[in-house]
């Protein structure tokens, strides 16, 4: 998982990239893997799904960009804090069709927002898309294929 967050975060040219995961504890989630700046203070560290942006992305499956997330509350601020996270994006990760955990890309507080994301991506700027779109376009250049 390290590989595809390092893949992911030199594709959006990130300061940070995260994948959450589904910890076997119920209603909890665990950052499985965390690379670039101040990693290794987030990697391993458990959030609630329910508390947490990666849960709501999980549940609804839509992409989520934000110009600060350590100015919403909607974010797990002890994770957001301890990483010195700001602009960030919100992908989900799904297998067969089950959300599985979240790729977060982000860089540091104060630093260069994600304004250049592709238009079929389908994210709206602080809100999850209610559109129906595919929201998995951005993370299948990671990988080079089409599904």
């Amino acid at each position: 998982m390290e590989e595809i967050a390092e893949h992911a975060r030199n594709l959006a040219l990130a300061d940070v990239a995260t994948i959450v995961s589904v910890s076997s504890t119920p209603g909890q989630l665990t950052v499985a893997a965390a690379v670039g700046a101040r990693a290794s203070e987030v990697r391993g560290q458990p959030m609630p799904a329910d508390e947490s942006i990666s849960g709501a992305v999980m549940r609804t499956g839509k992409p989520l960009v934000l110009d600060d997330v350590s100015a919403d509350p909607r974010a797990y601020q002890p994770i957001v804090k301890l990483g010195g996270h700001g602009p960030a994006l919100f992908v989900p990760l799904r297998v067969r069709g089950g959300a599985m955990g979240t790729l977060m890309v982000t860089n540091l507080k104060g630093g260069r927002r994600f304004d250049d994301l592709p238009p079929n991506l389908g994210v709206k700027r602080g809100q999850l898309d209610p559109r129906p779109g595919e929201p998995q376009v951005w993370v299948r250049t990671l990988f080079g294929g089409s599904g």
